[in-house]
């Protein structure tokens, strides 16, 4: 329970931080007027293709039959494909058009686009999938420790004040 605990609180440090990085980092980009939302999307998908984003509807699909395999197994495959089929996969890379154009300019975009069909883009976007996951391993390491140490710390200090407390008491009583 107590190495749970830990998790917890290394995990929602985690968290906090990402969020507080994303809202530091990300403002709204400021739209060129001669571009329109057309030729803006057209530009994003190719990006989204670019760094294999294109098609995430279908990964999230096949992520979510894999999780539910498990509490049906009486549906078949052929069921399970016709499930991913009706989910109408394509909607999350159209829900995905205007976030991006929220927060990339199009002339980003573009520069982007143009860094991952490159050869050291094409690289970092085969590189990213172990990069992400060791970066969380070494971060929720990280974190334990510290939750760990933090928690060490705090029982410390907390067992320190009981103790002067319980001595304010005797001396009170006296």
């Amino acid at each position: 329970m107590k190495r749970f605990g830990l998790m917890l609180a290394a995990v929602t440090v985690l968290i906090s931080g990402a969020s507080y990085c994303a809202e530091e980092i990300a403002a709204p980009a400021k739209k060129e007027t001669n571009t329109d939302q057309a030729a803006r999307y057209k530009d994003i998908r190719s990006l989204l293709e670019a760094i294999g984003g294109g098609g995430m509807g279908e990964d999230v699909a096949g992520q979510i039959v894999r999780a539910f395999k498990q509490q049906f197994p009486a549906v078949t495959d052929a069921e399970w494909k016709a499930h991913i089929k009706n989910m109408n996969t394509a909607e999350l890379d159209e829900k995905l058009l205007p976030v991006y154009d929220k927060y990339l300019a199009n002339a980003d975009v573009k520069e982007i686009t143009a860094f991952y069909n490159s050869e050291i883009g094409k690289k970092m976007k085969n590189t990213m999938p172990v990069l992400m996951q060791e970066s969380m391993g070494a971060g929720q390491t990280w974190g334990d420790e510290k939750a760990e140490a933090l928690m060490k710390l705090l029982t410390a200090q907390k067992e320190e004040k009981d103790k002067k407390e319980k001595k304010e008491e005797v001396k009170e009583k006296k």
